[in-house]
């Protein structure tokens, strides 16, 4: 096989690791460039969130969470900064790129504070979204800044455009520089309006260089092997069982011979680590004390003329002072500290003194001796790992030797940082394919570049086939439906079935998910099934279920009965948080009850009947747990009620009074009230607000509120020689009015 052929091809399938993708689309990645205190990150569809570091490279589907007094910025490869602040969760939704350059990046920002600085889109097809609880917001290259609730979304544009749609519609608008706008739970239109405040986040006026310098000097160290190693970057996903596999690789390795005082720097570095492992390990076991830990420089450490030298540790308590050359140090609240100092130009062996102080006088010291040394003349790079035409059968690789201090080496697209004393170590995966490979190894320093070479061997190891199972354990009692399964499979091209459901297997031959198991009491069996060629591993695994103990009563909306409808019907609506539980609705009408079965979230319809009656409505859940009573007096009328007036004569001869008489002439007006449910007195009260009976001609007027029965009669004044308009006007629940007159002239 030609070295360029396979140098093309291995340079393909790294961009594809570690998800093997068509040649139209490819996963890609982002790494988190900065932390300061309590970071978590979850993979996937794990419920396990893992300590963040710096470096650690994120995968689509990933998500990250601050804590109180916590930030992190995350950067894509193109360049992209996402700044989370305290208290914040994002999910890496989508992180997608094509052959052709567009890159599709979806963000879900489930809750907090974020400032973006989104790069320019390489072109049309390209897309970055973000995507939140009330809101979707498609940008094409800005510094945008979102706070985001559960039930509200505030965008705040600093320069370029944002499109923002709310969640359910269909259109939404464009918000420009210096806008911003805020999209609650259920809003279908977007409202505009000019940015408050004048000037861009120092965050994303910087490009997040704030955050990288005084942010990541205040956060915590770091252990060397997670900041300074490109094997990190390659292997950060891999649980506690996928690094067996890659120390395995490891030991199959057979060192090239380095020179004595190689191996006695290598020694006095492994001493080192040891040290200052025991340093870190002492201040968090004794935090009622000055402690005072300093991680870095190493003891011995070697840099060149002109450079800076990290000087870094830990102490505790946090609100000790520590200084370097009387210059202050900030401490961040977990005791972490951090800062770069010159180095002599001169070449020679010096000391710098890290101090710690307390109020009350107690002092502490450390001091380092490090070394300057001159600059090479030549460039220099010696392969110590892998041999040449060592055979592997891991698919993750180490690769280890020595270049001149400060030159930075490359090897399949992976930079592997060197140490102050030129040593470099990583570890790079290589792709599933049996062979010969060769790798190149490259050195840069300035202009100078430099590089080896070395051809491995891949061949598969499909000669053992091993199954093991970390969760569920036998006999493990779960209260919840959804399992979660992990384990460990070798070969990782073998096929793994759990519960008849196949699962995939990561390339360091771990495997997570989950499975649903039915919602009844039981002892269930989960079967795990490993097969490669011809050969099949199984593993059974018991669980028992048991469903825990409903105490959550069901809750009924609205809360109350209205005293009158409109409606020949009512709507109610039962809220019950038990997953699937079963809803009984009951309804009474004068005692007579009826019920009906629905589930959380249902509505139930009451009928009225009409006229005047009690009602009582109720939910009951699967466990008996018993909702709020809901009991009233409700009115309803179907039909419009009518009035009833006795006919008059149209003239009414009355003789005049005597002298002496005083009096008025009057009549009684008899009418009664039509179409009532029940042809009662209690019936009509309820559903009659009133009835006015009034003559114009006379002035005279009288309401009547309270009926003691439905045939009413009222004495009406007339007047004499002129028409009398008797006007009966009646009022019922529904504010529907009903009107009679009559005309009596008095002779």
């Amino acid at each position: 096989m030609k070295a360029g052929y396979l140098k093309a091809l291995f340079a393909t399938l790294l961009l594809c690791y570690p998800t093997v993708l068509s040649a139209q689309q490819s996963s890609r990645r982002c790494i988190i460039k900065s932390l300061v205190g309590t970071v978590k990150v979850r993979r996937g569809s794990s419920v396990k969130w893992l300590a963040a570091r710096i470096r650690m490279p994120l995968k689509e589907k990933d998500a990250v969470r601050t804590f109180v007094e916590s930030e992190v910025v995350l950067e894509t490869s193109e360049g992209t900064t996402i700044h989370l602040k305290e208290n914040t969760t994002l999910e890496l939704a989508g992180l997608a790129g094509t052959s052709q350059g567009s890159k599709q990046t979806k963000l879900k920002i489930l809750n907090g504070d974020i400032l973006s600085n989104i790069k320019k889109l390489a072109n049309t097809q390209s897309k970055f979204e973000f995507e939140t609880p009330t809101a979707t917001a498609a940008i094409r290259g800005t510094k945008v800044g979102f706070s985001v609730t559960g039930r509200e979304t505030e965008i705040k544009v600093y320069e370029g455009k944002v499109y923002v749609t709310p969640v359910g519609s269909q259109s939404g608008a464009e918000v420009g520089a210096n806008q911003m706008t805020s999209v609650k739970k259920g809003q279908k239109k977007i409202k505009v309006e000019r940015l408050k405040e004048a000037t861009v986040p120092a965050t994303l006026r910087a490009d997040s260089a704030a955050m990288d310098t005084a942010a990541v000097d205040s956060a915590r160290v770091v252990d060397s092997a997670q900041v300074d190693t490109a094997a990190s970057d390659t292997s950060a996903d891999a649980d506690a069982a996928g690094a067996d596999t890659v120390d395995q690789a490891a030991a199959d390795t057979t060192a090239t011979p380095v020179d004595t005082a190689q191996q006695q720097r290598d020694t006095v570095a492994a001493q080192d680590t040891v040290e200052s492992q025991s340093a870190v390990d002492t201040v968090s076991n004794a935090p009622a004390r000055l402690s005072l830990a300093v991680t870095e420089p190493r003891p011995g450490s070697s840099v060149l003329p002109g450079a800076s030298l990290t000087i870094a540790g830990n102490v505790t308590p946090s609100s000790a002072a520590v200084a370097v050359r009387g210059r202050s140090i900030k401490v961040a609240p977990g005791g972490a500290f951090k800062l770069s100092v010159p180095v002599p130009a001169q070449p020679g062996d010096y000391d710098i003194a890290v101090e710690a102080h307390l109020l009350s006088g107690e002092s502490q010291s450390i001091v380092r001796r490090f070394r300057v040394v001159p600059a090479d003349k030549e460039l220099r790079l010696i392969i110590n790992a892998p041999a040449e035409g060592q055979e592997f059968k891991s698919l993750v690789i180490p690769v280890s030797g020595i270049t001149t201090p400060g030159a930075v080496v490359h090897c399949a697209g992976l930079t592997l940082k060197a140490g102050a004393d030129g040593t470099f170590e990583g570890k790079i995966p290589i792709p599933d394919e049996e062979g010969e490979l060769e790798l190149e190894v490259t050195a840069e320093l300035g202009a100078k570049s430099r590089s080896a070479e070395r051809t491995i061997v891949y061949k598969k190891d499909i000669g053992q086939l091993t199954l093991a199972v970390y969760t569920p354990h036998e006999g493990q009692q779960f209260m919840r439906t959804r399992i979660s399964v992990s384990g460990q499979v070798t070969p990782y091209s073998a096929e793994l079935y759990v519960a008849d459901r196949r699962f995939p297997i990561a390339p360091n031959g771990s495997f997570s998910g989950s499975i649903v198991i039915p919602e009844t009491d039981g002892t269930y069996a989960i079967e795990f099934e490993a097969s490669v060629g011809d050969r099949t591993l199984n593993i059974l695994r018991s669980i028992v279920f048991k469903k825990p103990p409903d105490t959550r009563h069901p809750h009924v909306q609205p809360g109350q009965l209205p005293l009158y409808s409109l409606s020949p019907a009512i709507l109610f609506t039962v809220i019950d948080r038990t997953e699937n539980d079963e809803i009984t609705f009951y309804k009474e009408i004068d005692g007579s009850q009826e019920s009906e079965i629905g589930e959380s979230g249902s509505r139930f319809k009451l009928e009225l009947e009409e006229g005047v009656h009690n009602y009582v409505v109720y939910a009951v859940d699967k466990e008996g747990n018993s909702s709020q009573r809901i009991t009233g007096k409700v009115r309803y009328l179907a039909t419009m009620l009518d009035l009833d007036v006795s006919s008059v004569p149209r003239t009414l001869t009355i003789p005049p009074p005597g002298p002496f008489d005083k009096s008025t002439p009057q009549f009684t007006l008899e009418f009664s009230v039509e179409n009532l449910p029940t042809d009662d007195q209690q019936t009509m009260q309820a559903l009659v607000r009133e009835i006015r009976v009034t003559n114009s001609a006379s002035g005279f007027a009288k309401t009547i509120t309270n009926f003691t029965d439905t045939d009413l009669d009222v004495d009406i004044v007339l007047q004499r020689s002129t028409a009398n308009v008797i006007d009966v006007r009646m009022v019922d629940i529904n504010n529907r009015v009903v009107h009679k007159s009559q005309t009596i002239t008095v002779r």
